[in-house]
């Protein structure tokens, strides 16, 4: 539904301790949870259904929130991207989700399980294999999925998710009938953790009524502990008005069971809430959030344990001051609906808590993607939370960046999804991830996944996304999966992605280099050699470069290790300091057993001063660049291109070349 709703602001990143003290938010209702209606999607024929319910265009200025206040302008700095891309994409990292249904926008969302992903959309539900085999697709409605607990063919606004320690995919959906005034939350559990087969289904009252005017629910939120499922979502009068958000808490293990169970309400002022997906097997916290204000968010922990009622608690954490944001822009005059700074994603892992949203900066015009994370420190128990590092997906001032979804695996590495647009793009998926040693509030340089073809729309404002997901693999607990939104020149499309954020390699076997050489004769060693490479022993390797017709001035070594590496390695990384020119490049090869050709790394700038770096690969690809005998070879390359003025020649200084291996 129409989710334009708060607030702008500006720059700032890193840490800050919690503006306010922690409040306390008494439940006002139980909720009442009948028995599940228990249906199985194998009874459905043909398991591929076209399309079903209202085809519905979401009117632009259909239901808007409260902006939040301005904050308090203050000193902290977001982080912005790096040169170096952290993001390793699989043998398919890409592949077509649900396709256009008539509603506007798509609402996407994707869960993976083992050996499944459920992909929603309004207002249709599908499953699919991991590499994309469309298995089963139906409708929401009472016709549909939901039938026999639907009360209206008005569903909408779905998401998913799956629940790794209950191995159950989960589903909502909420549905309205404005002249019944009715509201209702439609709940769904995967009998096992193949969606295909039996479901227990439930709805769940989400009218309430205040000084006698009646509200329904919008833009849910969503998430999990180990013990519960939480959903909320924005009330609107069904005259007018609005009155906050509803909080709904109820016990998971008797969804699983289909039993009767009852829950708790809650409503708090704040619009928009996040819930988490929390992946801590023994935490009874559950965490969410929303924007406060344009320099705070609003950290939720619902506190308690198996049945009994939780306790909300809610605390405000200052974060870098920004601007509401504008639309996107896209092609032939377009704008995209970049929404209204809200939280679109939240996720909790590892005593940290991720979220995300479209802003734009104080010191900028352009929309970025913000990200946040925050360390629980304990709380609500115990201590505050603070803001551990925010960081801005920018680019030039000619693009936007928006609609990013956010999670963080079991390494405590960030994945991000989103919208790229500009008056020459019509809009891309973009991914990017960073490393939990990376610098605070730095991302790693973004990878496309995904263009649109043609344009998108009408001439104007055009409705996009209002929200995409990402889940965590839970078969390695590493792997990213999202979805975004693209247009074929028409109507909007779906894309289901998958990538991992590349190892950050600090122990292991450490190999020691067998032979160094020029690399096709780009530079000859003046000093030092294969020994010097060893240690910190203050024994360099110095290469004088050689022209190299139209790449410039290059020097380039090639390094081999021959002395055993095992093919059950999980990860190598080649750790180097290398010193090149003033304005250089430094690029790394390694080279591929398979194809029997040098695949490249990684590039980096240089300074004329030394740089100690790390180039790594992990998972399946790691294979690819191991002989038979142990055997890796990697060639070191620095190069001015001529039109640098690449015609000087300078020394290329390489020391401490080890490669670094982590075993299975």
């Amino acid at each position: 539904m129409r989710y334009s709703l708060f607030f702008a602001a500006s720059l700032v990143c890193l840490t800050s301790l919690a503006g306010a003290q922690s409040q306390q938010i008494k439940p006002f209702a139980q909720v009442k949870v009948t028995k599940a209606v228990v249906t199985n999607t194998y009874d459905v024929f043909p398991q591929i259904q076209p399309s079903r319910g209202p085809s519905r265009v979401q009117d632009t200025n259909e239901r808007e929130v409260p902006r939040v206040p301005n904050g308090t302008v203050n000193s902290l700095k977001a982080g912005r991207t790096t040169s170096e891309a952290r993001v390793e994409l699989g043998a398919k990292p890409k592949w077509p989700g649900i396709a256009a249904t008539g509603w506007v926008p798509p609402d996407p969302t994707a869960a993976v399980g083992p050996n499944h992903v459920v992909v929603t959309v309004n207002s249709d539900i599908a499953f699919f294999s991991k590499t994309g085999t469309k298995l089963f697709q139906q409708g929401m409605g009472p016709d549909g999925f939901f039938s026999g607990v639907s009360t209206t063919d008005f569903v909408f606004d779905p998401k998913t998710f799956y629940d790794p320690g209950a191995k159950r995919f989960f589903v909502i959906c909420p549905e309205l009938d404005d002249a019944g005034k009715t509201s209702g939350m439609l709940v769904a559990v995967s009998a096992t953790s193949d969606p295909r087969g039996a479901w227990n289904k439930f709805r769940i009252d989400t009218k309430i009524t205040d000084n006698s005017a009646d509200f329904w629910l919008d833009y849910p939120g969503f998430g999990f502990n180990k013990d519960r499922i939480v959903f909320c979502g924005n009330m609107f009068g069904f005259e007018s008005g609005t009155a906050g958000t509803l909080i709904v808490s109820l016990n998971k293990a008797n969804l699983i069971a289909g039993n009767t169970a009852d829950g708790q309400q809650y409503r708090v002022p704040n619009f928009s809430l996040q819930w988490a997906k929390g992946y801590d097997a023994n935490l009874d916290v559950l965490y969410g959030a929303a924007v406060a204000s344009t320099s705070s968010i609003k950290l939720f922990a619902l506190n308690g344990t198996g049945s009994g009622t939780a306790t909300l608690t809610s605390t405000d954490v200052t974060v870098p001051t920004f601007k509401y944001p504008n639309g996107g822009r896209s092609t032939n005059g377009r704008t995209l609906d970049a929404l209204d700074a809200r939280l679109l994603a939240v996720g909790s892992r590892n005593g940290r808590i991720v979220a995300s949203h479209g802003i734009v900066p104080l010191n900028a015009s352009n929309v970025s993607a913000r990200w946040y994370e925050f360390l629980t420190q304990g709380w609500p128990k115990s201590g505050s939370p603070k803001l551990n590092q925010a960081g801005d997906i920018l680019g030039t001032s000619d693009t936007d960046h928006f609609m990013p979804a956010i999670n963080i695996n079991k390494n405590n590495a960030i994945g991000v999804v989103y919208t790229r647009s500009s008056a020459n793009i019509t809009a891309d998926v973009m991914v990017a991830g960073r490393r939990s040693t990376d610098p605070l509030g730095t991302m790693g340089k973004p990878t496309l996944l995904a263009s649109s073809k043609g344009t998108y729309g009408g001439q104007g404002y055009n409705r996009w996304g209002d929200y995409f997901s990402v889940e965590i693999d839970p078969s390695d607990s590493l792997t990213f999966w999202g979805i975004g939104m693209v247009s074929d020149g028409g109507p909007w499309l779906t894309q289901v992605v998958n990538w991992k954020v590349s190892a950050d390699v600090t122990s292991g076997n450490l190999y020691k280099a067998t032979s160094v050489k020029p690399y096709q004769a780009l530079g000859k060693i003046e000093a030092g050699g294969l020994s010097s490479l060893w240690a910190a022993d203050g024994a360099l390797l110095q290469q004088a470069s050689a022209s190299a017709g139209a790449l410039g001035q290059a020097a380039a070594l090639e390094i081999t290790y021959t002395n055993g590496l095992k093919l059950s390695t999980d990860t190598f990384a080649l750790r180097l300091k290398s010193k090149g020119p003033l304005k250089g490049t430094l690029n790394i090869w390694v080279y591929n057993q398979k194809t029997k050709v040098y695949d490249f790394l990684e590039a980096k700038p240089t300074s004329g001063a030394f740089l100690t770096t790390t180039f790594s690969v992990d998972g399946a690809k790691v294979a690819n660049y191991i002989a038979t005998t142990g055997a890796m070879k990697f060639v070191v390359r620095v190069a001015v291109p001529a039109r640098q003025g690449g015609t000087a020649g300078f020394a290329h200084i390489v020391d401490e070349a080890s490669l670094l291996a982590t075993s299975k």
